[in-house]
């Protein structure tokens, strides 16, 4: 099991998934509010489903960071280089397993499972390898800012692109765009 020196890190994935879960129906929950929809998913688009990877995978890290206090290690590089993973894995998950058999919410499920589980140990894996450096901690921090701020600004301005687009309703970007 993979342990750290802090915390048994399975629990930390499994409140990634259980705040991830949540954070897919946010939007709805919220009445579809716009600042909501800035950071939780407003469709079903694959791009749109980047962000139940992301932000409470960086809300938990911000949650890890403050309880676990590291002073030893470049923690934000961890976090950032696993958040952008684990957004590899869903983005080009999807598009293979759909090359190779139908949509399925079972294998959609799995693949956001695994996501948060090679994310999060790339996290801890830098925060016990990798010494702290202020460079990379502020490349870190900058990585996420700037992830943050595409996911939001393809929300507002999404390109005509598949990945934006929801496919049953054709709909894309907050707007709520039609091809």
């Amino acid at each position: 099991m993979l342990k750290t020196k802090y915390q048994n890190i399975w629990w930390w994935i499994l409140a990634t998934v259980i705040l991830g879960t949540f954070w897919h129906f946010v939007y709805q929950l919220s009445g579809e509010n716009f600042l909501i929809g800035l950071v939780a998913p407003i469709n079903e688009s694959v791009w749109e489903h980047l962000k139940i990877m992301f932000f409470p995978f960086v809300i938990i890290g911000g949650v890890a960071y403050f309880k676990l206090k590291p002073k030893k290690s470049s923690f934000w590089l961890g976090i950032f280089l696993g958040s952008v993973v684990g957004m590899l894995i869903v983005f080009f998950g999807y598009y293979l397993y759909t090359l190779l058999v139908s949509d399925s919410l079972i294998i959609d499920i799995l693949l956001y499972i695994a996501s948060i589980i090679v994310a999060m140990y790339i996290a801890w894996w830098c925060n016990i390898n990798i010494k702290k450096n202020t460079v990379l901690e502020f490349l870190g921090i900058f990585g996420l800012i700037a992830a943050a701020i595409v996911l939001i600004y393809l929300t507002i301005s999404p390109p005509d692109l598949k990945p934006f687009i929801e496919e049953s309703s054709g709909q894309y970007g907050i707007y709520k765009n039609t091809i």
